[in-house]
């Protein structure tokens, strides 16, 4: 048993609740501040979204947005009925494409926790550890 006592259960318990409770405030918080005008920017940027296109920019193969709640994908049907081996092609860059999006999008949005950081370089220079 992972735990000695009732109280170190209900310390655990405790501790799990606030760094969840920090996680979705931090979330919360994002969301409100991004509807902002200032980060206006911010926003446009998911409605961008990525663009795959196999010719011409203008008419791209597929794109992952979003513009509101939610991630969305367009494919343009015509494009991929005549790539050879299109089938492949686009499932792959559907997986790739809304895999690095859904990422992305998560942890800018605070819903994914961000990626473990590596100590500074000049911190451990400075600690003598070089």
């Amino acid at each position: 048993m992972p735990f000695a006592s009732a109280s170190e259960l209900k310390t655990a318990q405790h501790e799990i609740l606030l760094a969840v409770w920090a996680r979705l405030e931090q979330a919360r918080v994002i969301d409100e501040l991004t509807k902002r005008e200032e980060y206006q920017f911010w926003r446009e940027e998911f409605a961008q979204g990525l663009v795959c296109a196999y010719d011409d920019v203008n008419n791209p193969l597929m794109r992952v947005y979003s513009d509101s709640p939610g991630i969305k994908i367009t494919i343009n049907r015509e494009l991929t009925t005549t790539m050879p081996s299109s089938e492949n092609i686009v499932g792959g860059l559907i997986k790739a494409m809304s895999e690095s999006f859904a990422n992305t999008y998560y942890k800018a949005k605070g819903i994914l926790p961000p990626e473990p950081t590596r100590p500074d370089d000049s911190i451990l220079e400075r600690e003598g550890h070089s």
